[in-house]
């Protein structure tokens, strides 16, 4: 199905996609939920920092949002968030 992709694949943890990554011209990066949902679990362990990541993946959502209700294409939201990205960091 993806013999011939090549590009940026979003997925979930599934073992699977641990294949299809070493396929020359795949990109793969995972789903922040999954992320997201460790550091709201590692609060009761260490508040503070977890509190910081989910401040942190707090602003990437914003971020994603804007670029969602201004229809920005790929290039423009690769723009955005290279000018963001060490704001949020």
């Amino acid at each position: 199905m993806l013999e011939n992709f090549k590009g940026y694949l979003q997925s979930d943890r599934y073992v699977v996609y641990d294949i299809i990554n070493k396929q020359d011209g795949i990109e793969l990066f995972h789903y922040m939920d999954h992320a997201r949902r460790m550091f709201h679990e590692a609060l009761e362990n260490d508040k503070e920092r977890a509190g910081y990541a989910l401040n942190q993946i707090q602003h990437l959502y914003a971020i994603e949002r804007i670029c969602t209700q201004d229809a920005l294409n790929f290039a423009q939201i690769t723009q955005v968030l290279s000018k963001l990205f060490y704001a949020v960091a």
